[in-house]
C-alpha cells in the first residue's frame, strides 16, 4: 500500500487568475499557470526554474484527467511562491519522458535545481501547494522572536524544538527533519527566552503546533523513533473525517481505526460534541473517525454492521479484526468510553464475521471460512497455500482457474493444502499481523510445525506458484511439471496490483497512475 500526507492545509486564499505568463513554456489558459512542455523546451524549463514539480501525462489516462483541475489550482496558489509547475504530454514528447522512464500516467517529478525526486504528496490542489513549499524550504528553519508567530502557523503541522547548540539531541532533531520534510514543517531555536514563553520549559523540548488544535508537548526520550511515532500521531486529528484523500496519514501511525458512521452534517455535530473528550482519552490506543454512511455503506456491511445510523466500530487496518458496538446502544460518550477501554482491556472480544462451516469440500481447493481457519490454516501437521479472495475481484476471478489447476496437481501430496477464504464475508480470527491483507487477491503460505507465514509475491501462473510451494514447502515435494506444460497450460503474467477496499482504493487512487 501507498503512504501520503494529509491534505488540509492553511495557506491563505487562491490568488487572482492570470491572464498570461511569459517562461520557458506558456499556461495553457487563464484559470491555470501550468507550462505546457515538449521535447523542444523541457530543457530551458528546467534550467530556468530553480524549483519545479512536472507531470509526465497521456491525454487518454483517468488518472490524469482527475488530477488536472487540481494541478491547475495549485500552479495559481504556487505563484506567489515563485514556484512553478508543468506539464508534458508523453504521446507527443517521447524523448523526455523516455529520458525519465516514465512507467504509467500521471508520474510527478519535482525538480531542484535540476536533480528529479519523485513526489511524494497526495494529489489534492491544497496538499500539493504544502508539499511543494516544504520543498522549497530547508528541511529545518531557524526560529527567532521575530518570525515565530509566522513560522508556527505556517502550515497544518509544525515542529519546533528547543535545544543547546551543538549538541547530540540538535543532531537527531536534524536528521529527523531531513527524513520527515515532505511530512511536516520543521523549526529550532537556540533562544531561551522564546522557548520559556513559548515552547516547552525545558530544554531540550519539541513542541508540535497544529492548526486544528492545541499545541502538544512531546514528553518522551530525545530518539528518532519515538518522536516519529508520536509525530504521526499528534498530526492526526481526533475524530476527523476519513476518507480516500487522508487514509494513509492514519495508517502511519499503526493504530486501528474508530469508525463512527453517520448520516448527515446534523448527526455528524451532535456526535462530535457529545464524543470529543472522550475519544481524545484513548487517543494513545485507537483514531476515532466521522466516515460518511451514504458514501461507504459498503464497507459499513462488509464489517456486518446495519444500516441503522450512527453506528460504530473499532477496526485493525492490518489484521482486520475487530469489534462492533452492540447497534441498540446508544452512541455516547459514557457508552464509547466503556466500549472503547474493554476493547483495550480484553475483556470485549473481537466480532467473528463467518461463512457457515461447509459440509463437503468436493473442489480441488479447501474452502475456509472464519470459523474453520484455525483448524485448517494453522494445522502444524500440514503446509497451507491460502488465497485471501472478493466475489467481485478481477484479478481473483482471473486467478481461479489457475487455482484450481494447482489444487489438482497438490492432491498427490498428502503435506499440502490449497485452500481459499472469501475475505469480504471471513475475517481471520487470528490476532496476528503476519495475515495482514492489503488487497485482493493476496496468497500466503503457512509452514507446518512453525505455522510461519510467507507471502506470495511472484507472478500469478501456475509454474510461479508451483515453484513457490516446493521452495518453502516443509517435506520435500516435487510437481514435475514439464515446460511443455508450462508453456501452454499457463498465462505467464507480470505481478499485478492487488484489488482492495473502497476506502484503500479511493485512497490508491489519489496517488494512482494508468499504466502504460
Amino acid at each position: 500500500m501507498k503512504i501520503s500526507s494529509t491534505n488540509i492545509y492553511l495557506f491563505g486564499s487562491i490568488i487572482s487568475a492570470f491572464s498570461s505568463f511569459v517562461s520557458a513554456g506558456n499556461a495553457a489558459s487563464s484559470d491555470t499557470l501550468v507550462n505546457v512542455l515538449t521535447d523542444n523546451n523541457f530543457d530551458d524549463f528546467i534550467k530556468n526554474h530553480d524549483l519545479a514539480l512536472v507531470k509526465f501525462y497521456a491525454p487518454w489516462c483517468g488518472h490524469c484527467k482527475s488530477l488536472a483541475p487540481e494541478f491547475d489550482s495549485a500552479s495559481l496558489l504556487l505563484k506567489q511562491n515563485n514556484i512553478t509547475l508543468g506539464k508534458i504530454d508523453c504521446t507527443e514528447s517521447k524523448v523526455v519522458c523516455d529520458k525519465y522512464k516514465i512507467q504509467g500516467y500521471p508520474t510527478l517529478f519535482v525538480f531542484n535545481k535540476g536533480e528529479n525526486l519523485e513526489y511524494k504528496g497526495n494529489r489534492k490542489s491544497d496538499g500539493i501547494v504544502s508539499y511543494m513549499i516544504k520543498q522549497s524550504q530547508p528541511a529545518l528553519s531557524e526560529v527567532t522572536s521575530a518570525n515565530f508567530d509566522d513560522f508556527s502557523k505556517s502550515d497544518r503541522v509544525v515542529v519546533i524544538s528547543h535545544y543547546k547548540k551543538d549538541s547530540p539531541e540538535q543532531k537527531v532533531f536534524e536528521d529527523l527533519s531531513s527524513t520527515l520534510r515532505d511530512d511536516f514543517v520543521f523549526g529550532y531555536t537556540y533562544d531561551d527566552e522564546l522557548a520559556s514563553s513559548k515552547l516547552g520549559k525545558d530544554k531540550p523540548s519539541i513542541t508540535v503546533f497544529k492548526s486544528f488544535a492545541e499545541p502538544e508537548v512531546y514528553s518522551g526520550k530525545f530518539e528518532e523513533n519515538q518522536i516519529t511515532k508520536f509525530l504521526n500521531l499528534a498530526a492526526v486529528e481526533v475524530l476527523a473525517e476519513i476518507s480516500g484523500e487522508n487514509y494513509n496519514q492514519f495508517m502511519k501511525s499503526g493504530l486501528p481505526l474508530g469508525f463512527l458512521f453517520y448520516e448527515g452534517q446534523e448527526m455528524k455535530d451532535k456526535l462530535h460534541s457529545k464524543l470529543l473528550e472522550a475519544s481524545s482519552k484513548f487517543r494513545d490506543n485507537f483514531h476515532y473517525v466521522f466516515i460518511d454512511a451514504a458514501k461507504y455503506g459498503d464497507m459499513a456491511k462488509s464489517m456486518d454492521l446495519k444500516p441503522k445510523w450512527p453506528a460504530f466500530a473499532f477496526q485493525n487496518q492490518n489484521t482486520r479484526l475487530k469489534h462492533l458496538m452492540p447497534q441498540d446502544q446508544e452512541i455516547n460518550a459514557e457508552n464509547l468510553e466503556k466500549f472503547s477501554k474493554g476493547v483495550v482491556d480484553g475483556s470485549i472480544p473481537p466480532t467473528i464475521k463467518s461463512e457457515p462451516v461447509p459440509k463437503e469440500n468436493p473442489g480441488p481447493v479447501m474452502n475456509v471460512v472464519a470459523n474453520s481457519f484455525e483448524q485448517i490454516v494453522m494445522d502444524v501437521s500440514k503446509d497451507v497455500l491460502i488465497e485471501f479472495y472478493a466475489p467481485w475481484c478481477g484479478h481473483c476471478k482471473k486467478l481461479e482457474p489457475t487455482y484450481n489447476k494447482l489444487g489438482k496437481l497438490s492432491a498427490k501430496f498428502p503435506s499440502i493444502v490449497i485452500a481459499k477464504m472469501d475475505a469480504t464475508e471471513n475475517d481471520i480470527p487470528v490476532d496476528s499481523e503476519k495475515f495482514a491483507i492489503q488487497g485482493f487477491p493476496t496468497i500466503m503460505f503457512v509452514s507446518a510445525k512453525t505455522n510461519e507465514v510467507t507471502e506470495y509475491s511472484g507472478d500469478r501462473s501456475i509454474a510461479s506458484l508451483i515453484a513457490f510451494i516446493e521452495k518453502h514447502s516443509s517435506e520435500k515435494v516435487e510437481y514435475n511439471y514439464s515446460e511443455e506444460k508450462k508453456d501452454s497450460d499457463a498465462e505467464e503474467e507480470a505481478p499485478v496490483e492487488a484489488d482492495e477496499d473502497e476506502l484503500e482504493a479511493e485512497a490508491d487512487k489519489e496517488s494512482g497512475r494508468d499504466e502504460l
